[in-house]
């Protein structure tokens, strides 16, 4: 399932996670979510990682390219390698880190 990062990290007031990441923690069919890096820690996905069900969450990230239509923008997977070499500088990638399954499923097959 594509998530729209905007509807995933939205939270509501006072803290309140994210009606969507919720949702999908209940959900009893989702297997698969694939969405945005986040630019910053948000707990939306280490909620959605609480489903018993999911087996992967892939993490994109938006290039552009050019050719004989343009200039477009291009949503890509983020390599599992790329995303362990940044463990250490990406601030979600730093906190996540300290999430046993949350990270289980970012590296999964």
């Amino acid at each position: 399932m594509d998530i729209e990062p905007r509807l995933l990290l939205s939270s509501i007031p006072r803290g309140q996670p994210s009606p969507v990441a919720l949702a999908l923690s209940r959900s009893s069919t989702l297997r698969f979510i694939r969405t945005n890096l986040p630019p910053k820690w948000d707990p939306s996905l280490l909620i959605a990682s609480e489903n018993p069900g999911l087996k992967r969450i892939v993490l994109t990230t938006s290039r552009v390219s050019s050719g004989s239509d343009g200039i477009t923008p291009k949503v890509v997977d983020v390599p599992v390698a790329s995303l362990v070499a940044q463990t250490d500088l990406h601030p979600w990638l730093l906190e996540a880190q300290k999430h046993h399954r949350l990270m289980g499923l970012i590296v999964a097959p």
